[in-house]
Order: structure tokens, then sequence, then C-alpha cells
């Protein structure tokens, strides 16, 4: 039986030690792409919202922290997911990510609001039909 465990690789860099690690998406660099150590739980990529334009690639582990009054931040489970320099495509990923953790609730309400735009459908036909 073979319990192999496959390290996450992340892009690990600080554009201010070397200016591609902020050109990997668009360049589609693979040199930062490194194997995280085993505790990682995921890929992060952190942007700095004011002065000198800062972007941050690294693996994210129980501890990795993110102060949100300074950076635009993200986390992602996928080998080079922290690739992107637009956090917000990160950021909606990883809520639909933590929402379908909730899907039963998710669903739930979809199905009310389908159920309430229907009979509200049906009533003002219904209504017309009778004048």
């Amino acid at each position: 039986m073979n319990t192999e465990v496959i390290a996450l690789k992340c892009h690990q860099c600080h554009n201010l030690e070397t200016s591609d690690c902020y050109k990997i998406d668009e360049r589609k660099i693979t040199s930062f792409l490194k194997e995280c150590p085993p505790n990682t739980l995921a890929c992060a990529v952190k942007l700095k919202k004011a002065g000198i334009p800062e972007i941050f690639r690294e693996c994210a582990d129980n501890s990795w922290l993110c102060d949100a009054r300074k950076f635009k931040c993200d986390k992602c489970k996928e080998d080079g997911c922290n690739s992107a320099n637009d956090v917000k495509t990160n950021v909606l990923m990883s809520s639909i990510n933590y929402l379908s953790k909730y899907w039963t609730v998710g669903v739930l309400v979809f199905v009310i609001v389908v159920l309430l735009v229907l009979w509200c459908v049906l009533k003002l036909r219904s209504d017309a039909n009778l004048d």
C-alpha cells in the first residue's frame, strides 16, 4: 500500500526580490512553482493595496494571516493557482468554495425564490384572465 502524500505546489516569490514575480500570470512563468512543506493547506497571494506595488506568492498553512487593511488576499487549493494578479478572480472562486460548504441552505433558498416567482407569475396570469 502506497501512502505517499503529494505536496501542493505553489508559486513562491515576492516582486521586490524579483520583478518576474509580478508577471507570472501574463507570461505563464513557472520558475517560481515549488513544492510546499507538508503542512501546507493552500497557495496564497497577497497584493499590497497602497504605496509601492507589492505581491507575495506563498504557501499557506494554519498560521497564514493576511492584514486586510494593507493587502488584498486570497488562498486556493490547486497546484500553481496563486499565479493571477487579479485577486478579485481568486476571491470569487474562494467565495464559491466557501459557500459550497453550505450548499443545502443555498439550494433551499434558491428553490424558495423560484417557487415564489412562479407563484407570482401564475397569480398575475390568473388575475389577468379573470378581467
